[in-house]
């Protein structure tokens, strides 16, 4: 029901800001607060995106010391992402 709303009620052109917005998105200071805007992003706009994909996206973001760690816990779903860092 979710996606046969959003077929009919977003639009291309919003989709598409929220995809560029969602792919700029950087950590800041506070873990919990990119943590959530992430979660946000993935509810309304990453439906038919792999794990992988999710998993990069949630990388990029990352600030270098969070990142090189999930890369040192060999870290491989976004869950575990999530409880890592």
């Amino acid at each position: 029901m979710k996606m046969k709303l959003q077929e009919k009620y977003m639009t291309l052109s919003y989709k598409e800001r929220l995809l560029d917005q969602w792919q700029c998105l950087i950590q800041s200071n506070r873990l919990m607060s990119y943590i959530n805007q992430f979660d946000g992003f993935l509810n309304r706009c990453g439906e038919n995106e792999s794990n992988v994909v999710f998993l990069s996206r949630f990388r990029s973001g990352l600030r270098e010391d969070f990142r090189q760690e999930l890369f040192v816990r060999d870290i491989s779903t976004l869950e575990q992402a999530y409880q890592s860092v």
